[in-house]
């Protein structure tokens, strides 16, 4: 409907968590496979894709009652922030609306995440940051990023360290995710933002992206196996809810001895007797 009013039309689809049934798991394949034909046809002008099992591995420490909270945010803080900062001006680098609307229209799926850097003021620091964590940060696995068409990096900081980051460190870094993503258009901006911690957040957006084929044939093969497994515990269930009593074979001989008993006592039994059971009360001369 939106898309027939001319409005661009993004999903962000969730993958299952790794403990999720089989049943889940084929149906997210299935969805994804249909999201994906509506995005190759333009009616879906962007398909984020974020798997729970890979913030499951992020924050794998969190409490049960912290977890969903945490992944929520983690969803939404990255495009939050790509979505705020990109509409208001920068004492650095800005990344303006014109250019993230080049990177959400791209089309294909699109991926995000937020990487945190301590030692900021090394030269290579936020390079090596890249180089090491770039796709262990996105929030969803098994894309290529030299795929890419198009991207987005935020370097944000409090006011106090971006004051301290020198210039070549950022140009590094941009550098390396140009060569991340096969020369891919990178759209940069830098913000200062309030902040109480020592420490330089960069955020991510690659855009233009195929489907994550290593994962999906992963969520295959996991929703096979489970589906196996449920179908041979159904098969085993007779037996597995069958108690030998050891009574069957006892049983059995009795009523084969009382079928035998009433089989001779029947009228027709009698009849059917041969000559030696017979008495002859005739009189002999």
């Amino acid at each position: 409907m939106l898309f027939e009013t001319g409005t661009p039309v993004g999903v962000i689809y969730v993958l299952p968590k790794a403990t999720e049934d089989a049943q889940s798991k084929k149906n997210s394949i299935e969805t994804l496979s249909r999201l994906a034909r509506l995005t190759a046809d333009n009616i879906v002008s962007n398909l984020i894709v974020v798997d729970n099992a890979r913030i499951e591995q992020i924050y794998a420490n969190l409490s049960q009652s912290k977890f969903w909270e945490t992944a929520n945010n983690a969803i939404v803080e990255p495009f939050h922030l790509f979505n705020t900062l990109t509409a208001k001006p920068s004492r650095f680098t800005a990344l303006d609306p014109s250019d993230f609307g080049k990177i959400i229209s791209c089309g294909d799926c699109s991926i995000y995440g937020v990487m945190e850097v301590a030692d900021y003021t090394e030269e290579t620091a936020l390079a090596e940051a890249v180089i090491d964590s770039l796709n262990s940060n996105m929030l969803a696995s098994g894309f290529d990023l030299a795929q890419a068409r198009a991207g987005g990096v935020i370097v944000t900081g409090s006011s106090e360290v971006l004051e301290k980051l020198p210039a070549i460190n950022i140009n590094y870094c941009f550098h390396m995710i140009s060569e991340q993503t096969n020369g891919a258009p990178i759209y940069q901006g830098v913000y200062d933002v309030d902040s109480d911690s020592d420490s330089v957040k960069i955020y991510s957006w690659f855009a233009g992206l195929g489907l994550p084929r290593d994962r999906i044939e992963n969520l295959k093969k996991e929703s096979l196996q489970q589906s196996a497994i449920a179908s041979q515990k159904e098969k085993n269930r007779d037996v597995a809810m069958t108690l030998d009593l050891g009574e069957d074979k006892v049983n059995a001989v009795a009523e084969e001895i009382n079928r035998k008993i009433k089989k001779k006592k029947s009228g027709f039994n009698k009849l059917q007797r041969g000559k030696g059971s017979i008495i002859d009360r005739r009189r002999r001369r």
